[in-house]
């Protein structure tokens, strides 16, 4: 069993600051659980910090360490707080927005809608500070804010549920939020300065968490970083701050008695889904039957079904590697590799409903399909069809089909045509006649044929 702390330093920058705790044991079969409500902090030297229900707030500026004990164990870590008597302006992006976003106000279900609601609306999770500043404060003659009197205001009576608010009430009266948003208003609702810190990201703690049963419980902890290196402390249980958002991965295991029986793994793949199934303690399922591996294994590689001597063949076969041969007797077939020519055919859009005409699309069918035939591995199908420049030769299908992807895409430039067409091209509508596929859209077409690709797009 191991004391997992976060984050690793307490940073505090005025009097409005606030650090969230999180305190993760980790147990010997890869659980956790969240003991951040069971844990006893010290402070060296006192005075500096307070810790009120999980929460660190600045007293005192000063620096040192605080330490964290949970049944025998300790974990160390280093604070630092600054300006803490300071009580700079309220900012309207990186506090009240934040507000309005941790209580739901401008999700895509509420005022954040595209048309918003009730006639009031936000960006969406805040994307406008601008934008929502004006509508808050300035739309239909400013009626949302009272600032003579800021309790009055029917931003706070609707948020308080007082007055009659779709969304119902969002906030407490006595809630640190609310005081917040008050407290903006009291100070005349401005927008921020232009000097205003502005958020570059966020940290989502814990990064995983593995209940060993269900019902579990997990604090999660959001560190939000600015520009000029503040760090402020945010406990939000959606993790999303400002137009940021970060994802945590949560395990549930089943929480019966696990004693798994894995079967002896033949490659790579097998041992990773082993480990990952004993992570999960999933016990494996058992074996397939001949017959179900027969079936599975022909739909999954050609597609198709055995026939009857194929079925009859493999369930006579008595030696013991049967599978492992089957298996690559049917990779050596031409419908498994037609099966990854589909493949590629959909990963490339190869269709007539992207505007490639008929005949070009069959060009670049075949060229993809003589490619797989021959073996080609993904990266070097990747390095003929994406290629910053190439030349054509007559007749050519591998650049054709290049040409074809990339004229759909980045604008073109076309030099460098061979001598057997020279005589052909007299205008750039001639060059375009005179290739074997269609071109709906360029830039530019010249001679000879070279195909180069700007990094611009079309």
């Amino acid at each position: 069993e191991s004391l997992q702390i976060e984050p690793r330093a307490i940073e505090l920058s005025g009097s409005r600051a606030r650090q969230s705790l999180l305190a993760t044991a980790i147990y010997s079969d890869g659980s956790t659980r969240d003991v951040t409500e069971f844990v006893s902090v010290a402070c060296e030297p006192a005075g500096c910090l307070q810790y009120e229900a999980e929460t660190f707030f600045p007293t005192e500026d000063g620096n040192g360490d605080v330490t964290v004990s949970f049944e025998g164990q300790s974990f160390k870590l280093p604070y630092s707080v600054s300006n803490a008597k300071s009580n700079p302006p309220i900012e309207f992006r990186n506090e009240v927005l934040q507000v309005l976003t941790k209580s739901g106000c401008n999700t895509g279900k509420c005022h954040g809608a595209a048309s918003g609601k009730d006639g009031f609306r936000l960006s969406l999770y805040g994307y406008d500070p601008e934008g929502d500043h004006f509508r808050l404060t300035r739309e239909h003659f400013g009626r949302r804010i009272n600032l003579a009197s800021p309790e009055n205001s029917l931003l706070l009576l609707k948020a308080l549920g007082e007055v009659a608010h779709t969304g119902g009430q969002c906030m407490e009266m006595e809630s640190e939020s609310f005081e917040l948003v008050r407290q903006w208003i009291r100070q005349g609702a401005r927008l921020d300065q232009s000097t205003a810190p502005e958020p570059t990201g966020i940290e989502v703690y814990p990064n995983r968490s593995v209940f060993a049963k269900p019902l579990g419980e997990q604090k999660m902890v959001v560190m939000a970083t600015f520009a000029d290196g503040t760090r402020p402390g945010a406990a939000f249980v959606m993790a999303r701050f400002d137009k940021f958002t970060q994802g945590t991965a949560f395990v549930v295991r089943s929480g019966k008695d696990y004693s798994p029986n894995f079967p002896t793994p033949v490659n790579e793949i097998d041992r990773l889904v082993n480990q990952r199934l004993n992570f999960l303690h999933i016990e494996p399922s058992d074996l397939t039957t001949d017959e179900q591996f027969l079936r599975r294994v022909y739909l999954d590689l050609v597609g198709l079904l055995p026939t009857e001597q194929e079925y009859t063949a493999f369930m006579q076969d008595a030696s013991p590697d049967k599978r492992a041969k089957l298996i690559d007797a049917l990779i050596a077939r031409d419908e498994f590799k037609d099966i990854w020519v589909m493949r590629w055919a959909e990963l490339l859009q190869i269709r007539t409903s992207n505007g490639i005409s008929p005949k070009a699309l069959k060009l670049y069918d075949k060229w993809l399909r003589d490619y797989v035939h021959q073996g080609a591995s993904i990266d070097e199908i990747v390095q003929a069809v994406i290629p910053a420049s190439g030349v054509w030769e007559l007749g050519s299908n591998a650049l054709s089909a290049i040409i074809i992807l990339l004229i759909d895409g980045p604008w073109m430039t076309i030099t460098g045509l061979p001598p057997s067409l020279a005589k052909l091209v007299t205008s750039k509508r001639t060059i375009r006649e005179s290739l074997p596929f269609s071109i709906r859209r360029r830039e530019s077409l010249s001679i000879p044929l070279q195909v180069e690709q700007s990094c611009r797009s079309s």
